[in-house]
């Protein structure tokens, strides 16, 4: 895993998404992607203006997975308020856990 692999993974970005933002093929981006070839600073640039602003919420117009992104940046700054977050696991009612030993298996 390189650098540029994840950051594409941080802000929810397929090998398209990139290459659509960057303005390069799929190919040169898996190039990226596995170290193969060099990321230039104005590649780096547009990294970051996407992250700001899908760190802000700012996600209208963006890749399919930058909702996704948003949503977990947010989680793991403290926001508790996302979708799927709940207060305590559900629980089975009625199920009995216990530990099988092996002498009565």
């Amino acid at each position: 895993m390189t650098v540029f692999s994840s950051m594409l993974g941080v802000l929810g970005m397929s090998l398209d998404d990139a290459a659509l933002l960057l303005g390069c093929s799929k190919a040169q981006v898996a190039s990226m992607s596995s170290g193969r070839s060099a990321v230039t600073r104005q590649d780096l640039k547009r990294l970051r203006t996407i992250y700001a602003k899908i760190s802000a919420g700012e996600t209208t117009g963006f890749h399919a997975g930058a909702e996704k992104a948003s949503q977990a940046l947010w989680a793991l700054r403290g926001t508790d308020d996302l979708p799927g977050v709940v207060n305590a696991r559900p629980t089975r009612r009625g199920m009995k856990y216990r530990r099988k030993d092996a002498d009565t298996a």
